[in-house]
């Protein structure tokens, strides 16, 4: 036998995207065990199984219209109120899961990250893809509400995949940002709920964005959320032109940029003593 001895250790890394989606594309099939293995966590043991993904949305809705739709009254723009605000509930729920499962991710494998060495961001990463089967349950159940109304799909349907992109890159941009944090300072796992229900009453989901303001729109724009879900609704079911204006789209970019730049930033600074806190 040989007395050889093999150290495996991190390669050189920059911060350039390449680099980033080498990493996590060399360890790809570990991504889809971590992803797969919460799937199997988060539903082991339960009587309805996966469905618990169709029931939470549908819960939620059905509260939504009766609360804001029945009692409230609140527009609709023209839309029945379920599908105006399932349209929204299906990429909030998941960026909701994505932050939940994420802010964990690090902390969770603190017994795989002291042993074996792996790109640290494919723990958030799998948090996403597991936020994505539901999101793509969620749109499901988008599809047959809406032909169940006979709602048409609109005629700006080809802008959805941009505001698909734009919500993919605020999960992971606000993911990657948790779970460093977390891994630092667990006090963020019980701040999260209270910061998501804030953020979801200041994200135009039970309500149409034209309900806000003028004065008040330019700050609006500075919560990523509102571009990805007001667009998205907009380009499914909507004819007509798009309320947010072109500087506001491009102020929420700008903001989806940065999160992303500063989160991957801050997550390779602390990667150095992750070992040291987890």
């Amino acid at each position: 036998m040989s007395d050889t001895i093999k150290i495996i250790q991190p390669a050189k890394k920059g911060l350039g995207f390449p680099a980033i989606w080498m990493a996590i594309w060399q360890y790809r099939e570990l991504l889809w065990v971590l992803a797969l293995r919460d799937i199997r966590i988060r539903y082991k043991q339960t009587a309805v199984g996966i469905a618990w993904a169709v029931v939470q949305p549908l819960t939620t809705l059905l509260i939504f219209s009766m609360v804001f739709g029945r009692l409230a009254h609140l527009p609709s723009e023209g839309l029945p109120y379920p599908v105006f605000c399932l349209a929204a509930l299906a990429p909030w729920l998941a960026f909701q899961r994505a932050l939940m499962q994420s802010s964990l991710s690090l902390v969770l494998l603190s017994s795989m990250i002291s042993k074996v060495f792996f790109p640290r961001l494919v723990a958030p990463f799998a948090s996403v893809i597991i936020a994505a089967i539901d999101y793509l349950i969620g749109m499901a159940c988008l599809v047959l509400l809406a032909l169940w109304y006979q709602v048409p799909l609109g005629p700006h349907w080809f802008y959805f995949p941009f505001f698909f992109l734009m919500g993919f890159l605020v999960c992971v941009a606000a993911s990657v940002w948790l779970s460093m944090l977390n891994a630092h300072y667990r006090d963020v796992q019980f701040v999260l709920p209270l910061l998501l229900q804030v953020w979801l009453y200041v994200t135009p989901v039970a309500y149409p964005y034209a309900l806000i303001p003028d004065k008040w729109k330019m700050l609006y724009a500075l919560n990523p959320m509102v571009l990805v879900i007001e667009g998205g609704r907009w380009s499914l079911f909507s004819e007509g032109t798009f309320a947010i204006s072109p500087p506001l789209v491009w102020a929420s970019v700008a903001v989806v940029i940065g999160m992303l730049i500063t989160g991957l930033i801050f997550f390779n600074q602390g990667e150095k003593t992750l070992v040291d806190v987890v």
